[in-house]
């Protein structure tokens, strides 16, 4: 069990809540980003992982980093990353059918970048806010507090997602012929996950633009509220984990040699 007097300190609590909304926004990212390059624009699942790269490689160099931008800016690393992680998501939430590699690159630089910089700092924040004795338990429920995020992220907002999908294909299904019409209300589900060839194929080729839109009015619901909950993160991270605590055990992950 774990003692909730660890929850007193108020930098271990708010690194915990801030690492969960951290993943929350993530993991819903992934979720209606991954369905909407691979069912909307017909991507490869290959393709889909490839693009990922342009994420990656910024949270790498980030987090390679992220000692000395400790010592450099102290724990404006923290707020920092968050916002402009909780930006890139934002920067997602506008794609648009028809949107190729290009438009969603930006949210991917700025979700990688800002991953990069707050997930090492947090862990950080978390573990040094108990006493050493502590770290252990520190850590496991940092690990926890994602994982509930994860989870929270994916059944939350992809409910969100479904009910405005399923509210805009509602009304958009009146555009389609009169004798498709009374089939709309029974593939909600090929709706919401953005299956627009596979409703063509039984409603027909007018169905696929009216199915992309509906998807796309959730995804931008969704990943803006993942977005939004990521920015008012960053406000509390500001608040509470700006204080100097934080340097000095940061700065031991600046690589040997490194001017201090």
């Amino acid at each position: 069990m774990v003692p909730l007097g660890l929850f007193r300190d108020s930098r271990f609590t708010v690194s915990c809540g801030v690492y969960a909304i951290m993943y929350l926004a993530l993991a819903s990212t992934f979720f209606y980003v991954t369905l909407f390059f691979q069912n909307v624009e017909g991507w490869s699942a290959l393709d889909v992982g490839l693009s990922w790269l342009i994420m990656n490689t910024p949270f790498l160099i980030m987090s390679t980093l992220a000692g000395r931008l400790a010592v450099w800016i102290g724990t404006a690393t923290c707020w920092l990353g968050v916002l402009v992680g909780g930006l890139g998501v934002i920067a997602l939430a506008f794609l648009t059918p028809g949107a190729g590699l290009l438009a969603a690159s930006p949210g991917y630089v700025l979700i990688g970048a800002g991953y990069g910089m707050a997930v090492p700092t947090i862990s950080s924040a978390a573990v040094s806010a108990l006493p050493l004795e502590h770290s252990g338990l520190a850590s496991g429920v940092l690990n926890s507090a994602r994982q509930v995020g994860t989870a929270v992220g994916l059944a939350a907002l992809g409910a969100v997602g479904l009910a405005v999908s399923r509210s805009s294909w509602a009304a958009q299904s009146a555009q389609l012929p009169t004798s498709a019409q009374a089939s709309a209300p029974d593939i909600v589900q090929e709706v919401s996950g953005g299956q627009g060839s596979v409703v063509a194929q039984q409603l027909g080729a007018a169905a696929k633009p009216l199915v992309d839109s509906a998807f796309v009015d959730g995804l931008h619901v969704a990943l803006l509220i993942g977005g939004g909950l990521m920015l008012v993160a960053a406000v509390f991270a500001f608040i509470t984990l700006r204080r100097p605590y934080l340097i000095a055990p940061l700065a031991a992950l600046a690589p040997r040699g490194s001017r201090l």
